[in-house]
C-alpha cells in the first residue's frame, strides 16, 4: 500500500459488497487510488471498461489507459479496504484517506 501501511481487513468483502471503500493500483507504474462505492462489482466493471476506452471523467481510468503498454488484463490492482453499515460515513472514510495521503491521485492538504 502506499505511504509503508499495511492494512487488516476485518470484514469480509466480495464482488457483491455494498459501501465499501476501495484501494487501486495502476499495474504499469503503481499509482495508486482511492474510491468509494455502493456497488463494488459494478464499480469495478466500470473502472475497467473506462480504462480500456480512454473515455471516462475519473482521473484514475484516464491514468491507466494513457499509462498501459498493452491492454491485456489486470489493467490494475483491487484492494477492498472497508465495508461500511452506514452509507452516508462512505464520503468522510473517503475524504480521511485522502488527506493521509494513501494514495498518490487524489491528496488533500
Amino acid at each position: 500500500m502506499s505511504n509503508n501501511q499495511e492494512w487488516i481487513i476485518k470484514c469480509k468483502i466480495t464482488c457483491r459488497s455494498a459501501n465499501v471503500i476501495y484501494y487501486l493500483k495502476c499495474i504499469n507504474c503503481n499509482t495508486s487510488y482511492i474510491g468509494k462505492t455502493n456497488n463494488l462489482r459494478l464499480r469495478m466493471n466500470n473502472h475497467i471498461s473506462s480504462c480500456k476506452s480512454g473515455m471516462s471523467d475519473n482521473i484514475f481510468d484516464n491514468h491507466v489507459f494513457n499509462c498501459l503498454v498493452t491492454d491485456t488484463e489486470p489493467l490494475f490492482k483491487i484492494y477492498a479496504m472497508i465495508r461500511l453499515n452506514d452509507v452516508n460515513k462512505l464520503l468522510e472514510y473517503e475524504h480521511y484517506f485522502h488527506q493521509k495521503g494513501y494514495d498518490t491521485m487524489n491528496r488533500t492538504i
